[in-house]
């Protein structure tokens, strides 16, 4: 569209940039990534050939049949090793989340207190797997029946932390003997305890009871025990590939104004990281702004974007280092492309292996260090080692993620108060609009 005006392709970029954080902003797990993936193709194909435009089409074409080359690879490799089925881990962490939520009920049946910030890692936990839920349904053959009980299983262990919570609200001393017997019923799990309890709390309630809080007590306590039956159920047909009783959507709630905020934040990052860059007059300026659209992409989905960016400035010396080690002294010159692939090896698996780590600052770390290295080192068919490239390649890498850390800490900051706040007033006008009769479109 601008192949004669650098600010109006810079400006281009941006705004597409910007909208495509926007749209992964309003989405999750994979869906989110091929969003903001839209964005950054951008910056790695066109903004590095901002130079010599005529080179564009055919590095489209390279990255295209890359991706196509990994995913054909990565196929392969799936059906070698038999990789486990996303239904199996699951499942595994269904039952752990059961698990728990039933001991956080049980916690408040002896009379604790409801801890909030126990509840929310519940919370957090379960609606953590809904990514995993929408994939199991390309799994397999079962996998849209296995996606479905997934998502009952969830919506059920929401509704008894639910339940759970709304005991916690009532006096201690409400109904002793029917709290014990509750416990004893989900310490029972689906046994004759369980269904026996729920039968006395059915007829409870159709008699009703004078103390109102012993009538919340009763409703409360048959939901606990509804939806645990209810969850336990869908776990049981998770694992068998078969249809829940229930079909239920189970949509992931996402905040326009803040993914609004987010696609703002990316374009002004990059259009200020340009005037800068192009102040400079550094050589490599345009892998520089490419970087910054490819880290300001990956951090907009991040629970903490600034904190994502402080990693990336640890990533991005370590990856200039590894780039350097591989390219000048493990390589040294060869020609042969088997031989580069081997050089590359040991530095992709350890950053595919540190990515998994439980250390969570620790994992991010080591995958954008192997993003970062990949792209610095820039592996071409024959490979070009020149000490002069990689210098002004590695600055402007670096350079890059520290004029990104300062944007985010000073243009359109957010903080997580604020951020729950847009939430809580966009669920609460939503809500008002579905008790008036209006029709409220699905949530995001």
């Amino acid at each position: 569209m601008f192949p004669q005006s650098r600010s109006l392709f810079v400006i281009g970029f941006a705004g597409w940039l910007g909208l495509c954080v926007y749209v992964g902003g309003l989405l999750d797990g994979n869906r989110a990534y091929s969003g903001i993936l839209s964005g950054y193709t951008v910056a790695l194909v066109a903004v590095t050939q901002i130079d010599s435009p005529q080179n564009i089409f055919s590095a489209g074409v390279n990255r295209g049949a890359a991706i196509v080359v990994g995913i054909a690879a990565l196929a392969l490799i799936s059906e070698l090793f038999a990789t486990p089925n996303v239904h199996t881990g699951l499942s595994g962490k269904l039952i752990a989340a059961h698990r728990r939520v039933r001991g956080f009920a049980l916690a408040i049946l002896r009379g604790e207190s409801a801890d909030p910030i126990q509840s929310a890692k519940l919370l957090h936990e379960i609606t953590a797997l809904h990514p995993t839920s929408r994939h199991s349904s390309l799994n397999q053959a079962a996998g849209g029946a296995r996606a479905a009980a997934a998502r009952s299983a969830a919506v059920a262990l929401v509704a008894e932390v639910g339940a759970a919570g709304a005991l916690a609200s009532l006096p201690a001393n409400t109904l002793p003997a029917l709290r014990t017997a509750l416990g004893e019923a989900l310490a029972d799990g689906l046994g004759k305890e369980s269904r026996a309890l729920q039968l006395r709390l059915q007829q409870h309630a159709d008699v009703g009871y004078a103390d109102p809080h012993d009538a919340l007590f009763a409703r409360h306590a048959m939901d606990l025990l509804i939806e645990n039956r209810r969850a336990q159920d869908s776990i049981e047909d998770l694992q068998a590939g078969r249809h829940p009783q229930r079909r239920i959507r189970a949509p992931i709630y996402r905040s326009r104004r803040a993914a609004a905020r987010n696609g703002l934040r990316a374009f002004l990052a990059v259009v200020i990281s340009a005037i800068l860059l192009s102040l400079g007059g550094w050589p490599f300026a345009s892998l520089g702004l490419a970087l910054v659209g490819l880290t300001i992409a990956f951090s907009a989905n991040t629970p903490n974007p600034r904190a994502f960016a402080a990693e990336a400035v640890i990533a991005m010396p370590i990856a200039a280092l590894l780039a350097g080690v591989t390219e000048f002294l493990i390589l040294d010159g060869v020609d042969q492309f088997p031989l580069l692939a081997i050089g590359m090896a040991p530095v992709v698996l350890a950053g595919a292996l540190l990515s998994t780590s439980p250390n969570q600052q620790l994992a991010s770390t080591a995958y954008l260090a192997l993003v970062f290295f990949l792209v610095i080192l820039a592996p071409a068919n024959p490979q070009v080692y020149s000490p002069e490239t990689y210098l002004f390649s590695s600055f402007m890498a670096i350079t890059s993620v520290v004029l990104l850390f300062v944007v985010l800490w000073t243009v359109l900051p957010t903080s997580d108060a604020l951020r729950r706040r847009w939430y809580l007033t966009s669920a609460r006008a939503e809500m008002r609009d579905l008790l008036a009769g209006w029709p409220v479109p699905a949530p995001r």
